[in-house]
C-alpha cells in the first residue's frame, strides 16, 4: 500500500476483475459449461453438465497450447472442473486464452476425448 497506493491498489483491482469478469462471460457462453458459485474474486471454478464434454480433456488440450488450468478433483461433493486464479498478467493474454479455450472445447466435445488426468496441478 504505501508503494502503490489506495488508487494504485484500487486500479490494479478493478483491473483484475475487469478480466475475471470478462473470462466468467466467456466460461457462461459455452454450451454445457457452468461456473461455480456465484464468486466475487479473481478465483474461477467451472464444471460441466454435458456428459460430452469432459473439462479434464480441454485441460489437456489448454496445456498442449501452454496454458496451465487447475483441475478440480470432485472431492468432498463437488463435480469435476477446472479453476483458475486469475492475476493482473491474465490481462495482457486474455484475448489470446479466450480464444484457446473456445478451440479446446470444440475440440474435445467433437472429438469426444477424455482424460483421466484429474489430480495434476501446475
Amino acid at each position: 500500500m504505501r508503494h502503490l497506493g489506495v488508487e494504485g491498489f484500487t486500479r490494479i483491482v478493478a483491473g483484475l476483475l475487469d478480466t475475471t469478469e470478462r473470462l466468467r462471460a466467456a466460461v457462461v457462453a459455452t454450451d454445457g459449461v457452468r461456473v461455480l458459485g456465484d464468486p466475487v474474486g479473481s478465483i474461477l471454478a467451472w464444471a460441466s453438465d454435458d456428459p460430452g464434454l469432459d473439462l479434464y480433456a480441454v485441460g489437456d488440450a489448454m496445456e498442449q497450447r501452454g496454458w496451465f488450468l487447475n483441475r478440480l478433483t470432485g472431492t468432498g461433493g463437488g463435480p469435476p472442473g477446472l479453476h483458475v486464479m486469475v492475476s493482473p498478467k491474465h490481462a495482457e493474454v486474455l484475448d489470446a486464452l479466450l480464444a484457446d479455450l473456445g478451440t479446446s472445447v470444440d475440440e474435445v466435445r467433437s472429438a469426444g476425448r477424455s482424460s483421466d488426468n484429474a489430480g495434476r496441478y501446475a
